[in-house]
């Protein structure tokens, strides 16, 4: 697999392998874009690995590697961490210049989350989530 997409030139970093992150993933590299992914569980980054996914071994690895983040976690919790935990995007921001978060959130903190982003290393954020299920995923 190429090292970025032909078309964009661009690489796709995901956060958050689950069930969605599993469909959107394979979607993603179904159409051709090169694709990072990162989860915390590592059955669930061994999985995404069988479908095209090149795996991460840290966040910060992850966004060394991405023009654009992709986030699709279960919580508002998870996401803070993702940005602002030991690891993160805060403290390790990559290329990276836009995150496009795809999990259902507290809206209020996640826009107060983006504007630190925005405001510490010029990253945009898209408020994104999804509905439907993996099948409409895919």
């Amino acid at each position: 697999m190429p090292d970025t997409n032909e078309s964009t030139g661009q690489t796709i970093g995901f956060v958050g392998l689950g069930l969605m992150g599993q469909a959107l993933t394979a979607r993603l590299v179904e159409t051709g874009h090169d694709v990072v992914g990162y989860d915390i569980n590592p059955d669930a980054l061994a999985k995404a690995a069988a479908h095209g996914v090149r795996p991460a071994g840290s966040l910060a690895e992850l966004a060394g590697l991405a023009n654009i983040i992709q986030l699709c976690v279960t919580s508002t919790a998870a996401v803070v961490d993702i940005v602002e935990g030991a690891g993160g995007l805060m403290a390790s921001p990559g290329r990276a210049r836009i995150v496009v978060d795809h999990s259902t959130t507290a809206a209020g903190e996640t826009r107060q989350l983006a504007q630190r982003l925005t405001d510490a290393h010029q990253i945009e954020w898209v408020d994104a989530p999804v509905s439907g299920g993996p099948p409409a995923a895919r």
